[in-house]
């Protein structure tokens, strides 16, 4: 971890927020201790966003914590301490606050939404070719009906009479 010490929002998510907590972490030990639960199945992601504020303050941010008590006494500190100070740039900040963003999917099991389900048969069945149970029941069906160009034939020679029968009955 890049911070001596950080305060750190924890949160389990899936389609939603599911947990949240706040933690403080040491840069010499940044670890998250976290219960896993088995409702979190099947996967979660946990992230943890580590804050830390400004590490030095500015001078004249003084006056607003404690020298507006003290006026004279600010006034001196802000003298002579403050001149060491070195006000950050547009372009350096180092003491600037900070964050880091971690992110982990944690594959949770799902044996407690596991749902079983058995297949059992009520009779033996078998299948006899020799009984007419096969492909030839289909292909015997075609033949019989004439199939499908068959159909359009006679669907042309009835359109072809019903104009022919019109073409009399107008004349």
């Amino acid at each position: 971890m890049p911070f001596r010490d950080a305060t750190a929002l924890v949160s389990v998510e899936r389609e939603g927020v599911i947990d949240t907590r706040v933690v403080s972490l040491r840069g010499d030990d940044p670890t998250v201790e976290l219960k896993i639960d088995k409702a979190w199945g099947p996967n979660v992601y946990v992230s943890v966003l580590a804050l830390r504020g400004r590490v030095r303050d500015v001078p004249w941010y003084s006056f607003f914590t404690w020298g507006w008590k003290e006026p004279l006494a600010w006034a001196r500190s802000f003298w002579y301490e403050g001149r060491e100070y070195q006000a950050p740039t547009a372009m350096v900040d180092l003491a600037k606050p900070s964050f880091k963003l971690g992110v982990a999917a944690l594959k949770v099991g799902i044996a407690e939404h596991a749902l079983q389900v058995s297949v059992t048969q009520r009779q033996a069945a078998v299948l006899d070719p020799a009984e007419g149970a096969g492909a030839h029941q289909g292909h015997a069906g075609r033949q019989a009906g004439g199939g499908y160009r068959a159909r359009i034939r006679r669907r042309r020679r009835r359109l072809a009479g019903a104009r022919a029968t019109t073409a009399r009955g107008t004349s």
